[in-house]
C-alpha cells in the first residue's frame, strides 16, 4: 500500500534547526550495507540511482543524510520548500521502499518525488566531496563507468 510519510522517526519537535532522532535501533530505516529483510525491497536511494541516466550517481550513505550538519543551508537552496515539506522529502529519500506503480501514477507523489530528486542531487553533490563519497566515485571510475581515454599513452585510464 501507500507509504505514510509521518511514520518515519524524524524529530518533529525542533523549533529552529533540522534534527534527527537516534534511529540506530529502528529496523524500518535502510542503512547502506544492511541486507534487506524483505527480499526484493529496494530503498528510494537505491531505486533512484538505478534509474536510466542516473548511473553516475552514487548511493549517499543514510548516516550522512541523517546528520543535520550535512543538510545545513539546503532548504534555502530550494526556496519553495517549507520546513515540513523539507522533512517529508528527507523521509522519502531515507525510505526503505521504492515507489510502486500506484505511487508513480499519483500526480502529488510525482511532484514530491521530483522535489526529493532535486534535494538528493544537492545532498549528493556534497557527499561526493567526502572521503567516503570520493571512494564510491573512484570505484565507479575504476570500473570505467565514466569512460576511458582513447589515447594509447593513457593506458585506457
Amino acid at each position: 500500500g501507500r507509504r505514510r510519510m509521518d511514520d518515519d522517526p524524524i524529530d518533529q519537535n525542533d523549533s529552529d534547526g533540522f534534527q534527527m532522532e537516534d534511529m540506530s535501533d529502528d529496523s524500518r530505516v535502510h542503512r547502506s550495507g544492511d541486507a534487506d529483510m524483505e527480499g526484493d525491497a529496494m530503498g528510494w536511494i537505491k531505486w533512484f540511482c538505478s534509474l536510466e541516466g542516473h548511473e553516475y550517481m552514487v548511493e549517499v550513505d543514510d548516516t550522512y543524510i541523517r546528520d543535520p550538519f550535512n543538510l545545513v543551508g539546503l532548504q534555502q537552496q530550494l526556496p519553495s520548500l517549507t520546513k515540513d515539506r523539507f522533512k517529508n522529502l528527507i523521509k522519502m529519500i531515507l525510505s526503505r521502499e521504492s515507489p510502486n506503480e500506484e505511487d508513480l501514477a499519483d500526480e502529488q507523489f510525482l511532484e514530491l518525488n521530483q522535489e526529493a530528486s532535486d534535494l538528493y542531487g544537492l545532498i549528493h553533490s556534497r557527499f561526493i566531496n567526502t572521503a567516503i563519497g570520493m571512494a564510491k566515485v573512484y570505484s565507479k571510475f575504476l570500473s570505467s563507468l565514466y569512460g576511458t581515454c582513447p589515447r594509447a599513452l593513457c593506458d585506457r585510464q
